[in-house]
């Protein structure tokens, strides 16, 4: 079985003799490990130009040092590969607005799971929002980020727009993962008594005549996918899966990502959360193409919270912490953080 050096040795050298035979200065970049992919670069000078390919192996790592090595690749693996891949083709031929942008595959290599696309120089965005964020909290504006908000929010609006359905809202299978995560929270410590009221007020949605949009939706549409290189251009790096769903799905990803946008900085041990300025200019934005059931966003949103409330609890768990620093963590932040987020949009809905 092929070690994840020989990989990158193997793939490096493909690259080379199919995409820079000719080329001068060569850099090859070291593995990159992440969650769920492991990623490395190849820059180059072609003339007088610099040119980069980007290389990304979906993998299901998670934090779990032993899931680090390549192979072998498993089932889910390969999904992972295969449904962006094909999003990153698909987005190529659909997306027809010129203010977002997406990776442009080059090639997918699946002996490998390997996905080889250009690769982009610049800024993630959340990292210009979160100081933006900051500066607007001492009354120094900056329009920047606004500006970038509603250029995505307008690209996703047409977007919707290609494949837009009238529907009645039928909640059943949003209640299904509501389900799972308030179960999976509880095994975690969450109160039962709190997931069991939430559950009993969300539940009380059923009973609303909601309608709203089936359209083509981005599984991986959220702010910490979003870079900006120098020239001010939108990219986004990972769409994920193309799925069937209501318009209001995307937005709430979108718009719970920015929630959360402190996450991992120590400014989560303040309970800091952005404004609202940014998610409801992302809204309008939006809206100002497209009607939207704001009842059904922020129920979305609840959901989406609830996956992150799970994901924090998750991470925490397989860190290498003393227990006493994970409960204090748990106790101090992440439980008092979420149930603060999810309260205020209970509040928006009425219940």
């Amino acid at each position: 079985m092929l070690t994840n050096n020989q990989i990158h040795k193997n793939l490096s050298e493909y690259i080379i003799k199919n995409y820079f035979s000719n080329s001068d200065n060569i850099e090859i970049g070291p593995w990159e490990v992440n969650c769920f992919s492991i990623c490395f670069w190849i820059n180059a000078v072609v003339g007088s130009k610099q040119r980069g390919i980007y290389v990304k192996i979906p993998k299901v790592i998670f934090y779990n040092k032993d899931n680090e090595s390549i192979m072998p690749l498993s089932k889910r693996d390969k999904i992972l590969a295969e449904d962006e891949y094909n999003s990153l083709q698909n987005l190529g031929k659909h997306w027809l607005d010129n203010e977002t942008h997406f990776i442009k595959p080059i090639n997918f290599l699946r002996e490998y799971n390997a996905i080889i696309t250009e690769r982009i120089y610049g800024n993630h965005f959340f990292k210009i929002l979160r100081k933006s964020d900051l500066k607007r909290r001492f009354f120094y504006p900056s329009t920047t980020s606004s500006n970038i908000i509603k250029r995505l929010a307008t690209s996703l609006s047409k977007f919707h727009q290609l494949s837009m359905i009238p529907c009645k809202v039928n909640l059943d299978k949003h209640f299904v993962k509501i389900e799972k995560y308030s179960s999976e929270l509880q095994s975690f410590g969450v109160s039962k008594h709190y997931l069991d009221n939430l559950f009993s007020r969300l539940s009380k949605v059923k009973d609303w005549n909601l309608n709203s949009y089936q359209t083509n939706t981005l599984k991986g549409f959220d702010v910490r996918q979003v870079f900006i290189n120098e020239g001010r251009d939108i990219f986004v790096l990972d769409p994920g899966k193309i799925k069937k769903d209501y318009i209001e799905a995307d937005l709430a990803r979108f718009i719970t990502t920015c929630k959360i946008l402190y996450w991992g900085t120590l400014l989560i041990f303040i309970r800091l959360s952005p404004k609202n300025f940014f998610t409801e200019f992302f809204i309008k934005s939006y809206s100002a193409n497209n009607k939207l059931s704001g009842q059904l966003l922020n129920f979305l949103i609840i959901k989406e919270l609830l996956k992150f409330w799970r994901m924090a609890h998750i991470i925490t768990n397989v860190r290498a912490w003393p227990s006493p620093i994970k409960k204090t963590l748990r106790k101090i932040y992440i439980d008092p953080f979420y149930k603060g987020q999810i309260n205020t949009e209970l509040t928006t809905l009425g219940l």
